[in-house]
């Protein structure tokens, strides 16, 4: 029963007193059901062509098996022609036979060509395209999807053979040489290439598109052409320009700040995940130097007679889910120490755990001179 569940065609299992057994697809095909299936011999369900046996005993014991056409009665009850091949199980034992039923030459023709028609179908559905091309630098369009139109604005017929514009005049004229040399390496070393780059549609609207293809070879590992996808990413990129951009002011924005911004894990030496350049003027550290401990932990820099009191005034505004604040003293790479004052929040999980610490520390060292000579 299992090898029957596995097997991705009509198949019943037979033995000499009937059949045993037949997976879901055998069941739909005979129109029964698998409770009606078992017991019942194979020549109530399906009849030869020919005036000959179902199965040639001698035929179904070598080791090609047995092969014939054969008739069923649908579900609908309608005539089905078949094939049906039959293997034995155990080498040199007629039974249990295995039966394989296989729509016949003229039904897998009609098969294919619906299932060709819906390829076609969803490909025209498709925000995007597939396409076959020259391996040219105009990329003579040989075949394109209905997606054309979509993507671009021209018909495929448009496309088609350069007849009215080629793909290589919808390329940005800044991209089209990266483009092709990025694809041209990549044929070169038989690897898919992916590549990213603008066009301009036919009513003048400018788009980002993402692209992957493959070359297709001849017998002599020469380019025959290129097939690939293409598909609209405009939406993407500009969410992309637009974080690359809020990124780019929140540095300059940290960099500026007279103190650090870090985020570190939740432990005794502070481990550094993230730090703004501010470290610099305030550690004499770079944040390379301080990022993952690469040459020195924070939790080095705090003067051991305050490294405890930090931890526990960090862990009670952890565990409470409250900002903690502490002030503190650091000793920076020069030698030199300098009071802190350092202010943060816990990062949790769905959990409620504790995955991190984030927070700012800026040099109060003259405020506190100040305030003690006063």
């Amino acid at each position: 029963m299992a090898l029957l569940d596995l097997a991705e065609r009509a198949a019943l299992l037979v033995g000499p007193e009937g059949i045993l057994a037949g997976n879901e697809t055998a069941c739909r095909l005979l129109g029964v059901r698998a409770a009606q299936i078992r017991g019942r011999k194979p020549d109530q369900l399906l009849e030869p062509l020919q005036s000959a046996p179902l199965v040639d005993p001698e035929a179904s014991l070598s080791d090609s098996g047995s092969r014939k056409l054969v008739r069923c009665r649908s579900a609908a009850g309608q005539g089905v022609r078949l094939e049906l091949r039959v293997r034995n199980l155990e080498p040199g034992r007629r039974w249990p036979q295995i039966w394989m039923l296989l729509p016949d030459g003229a039904l897998v023709t009609e098969a294919t060509t619906e299932h060709a028609h819906r390829l076609q179908e969803l490909m025209s559905h498709l925000p995007s395209v597939l396409y076959r091309s020259d391996n040219t630098p105009s990329w003579t369009m040989r075949f394109i999807s209905d997606g054309c139109r979509s993507l671009t604005g021209y018909d495929e017929d448009q496309l088609l053979e350069d007849r009215e514009i080629s793909y290589l005049e919808l390329i940005h004229p800044e991209d089209r040489g990266r483009v092709w040399n990025d694809i041209q390496q990549a044929l070169r070393e038989f690897r898919p290439f992916r590549v990213s780059y603008r066009i301009r549609t036919a009513l003048g609207a400018e788009k980002w598109v993402w692209e992957q293809g493959v070359g297709v070879y001849g017998a002599d590992n020469r380019i025959v052409a290129v097939e690939g996808f293409i598909t609209d990413i405009t939406a993407r990129k500009r969410t992309e320009d637009t974080l690359s951009s809020s990124q780019q002011a929140l540095a300059r924005l940290l960099s500026n700040l007279p103190g650090m911004a870090y985020r570190c894990r939740n432990e005794p030496d502070w481990m550094f995940e993230f730090v703004s350049d501010g470290c610099v003027e305030l550690t004499g550290y770079l944040s390379s130097e301080l990022v993952q401990s690469r040459t020195v932990a924070y939790g080095d820099l705090i003067v051991a007679e305050d490294r405890e009191r930090v931890w526990q005034e960090v862990q009670q505004g952890v565990q409470a889910r409250k900002p903690f604040a502490s002030t503190y003293r650091i000793i920076g790479a020069d030698g030199g120490v300098k009071w802190v004052w350092d202010r943060g929040n816990g990062v949790y999980d769905a959990r409620g755990s504790v995955i991190a610490i984030e927070g700012f520390v800026c040099d109060v060292t003259e405020v506190l001179e100040r305030r003690s000579g006063t």
